[in-house]
């Protein structure tokens, strides 16, 4: 593992310090269980539907998130790096 899928997976202790859920984030997850609990009473077909969804759309995320990660620190460096030449 790299430092950069290091930083990203919060194995580097200043990236886990840093982490925290805004009050939104918080409406919006409270949300989101209280949806999922009304589908998985439906149906057990519809229980098990949502739960591959989930996986799913978790996995996509993941990849998705580590990219936009991954370009934000590119980014970053590139801009370190035109720093060190002197203004012309």
């Amino acid at each position: 593992m790299d430092l950069l899928e290091s930083l990203y997976r919060g194995k580097t202790q200043t990236f886990s310090e840093m982490h925290h859920w805004d009050p939104q984030s918080a409406k919006l997850v409270n949300q989101l269980v209280e949806v999922e609990k009304q589908l998985n009473n439906i149906s057990p077909e519809a229980e098990a539907l949502l739960s591959r969804y989930q996986d799913l759309q978790g996995e996509l995320d993941s990849l998705m998130m580590y990219q936009e990660f991954s370009v934000g620190f590119r980014v970053g460096a590139q801009l370190m790096a035109e720093m060190l030449h002197p203004l012309e």
